[in-house]
């Protein structure tokens, strides 16, 4: 059986430039991504933010 840890994170206060991310909404999902990203690959968590 597989077993699912969920965490509630607080929003990015501020987007993230990247390429090709040019609206608000597209920045902060650039920053979302990333955040994910960095948790999923359990180099960096929550307390880094």
């Amino acid at each position: 059986m597989q077993y699912f840890e969920y965490q509630v994170i607080p929003a990015p206060k501020k987007g993230e430039k990247a390429k090709g991310a040019k609206t608000t909404p597209d920045r902060f999902a650039v920053a979302l991504t990333n955040l994910m990203n960095r948790m999923g690959g359990g180099g960096l968590g929550i307390s880094s933010l």
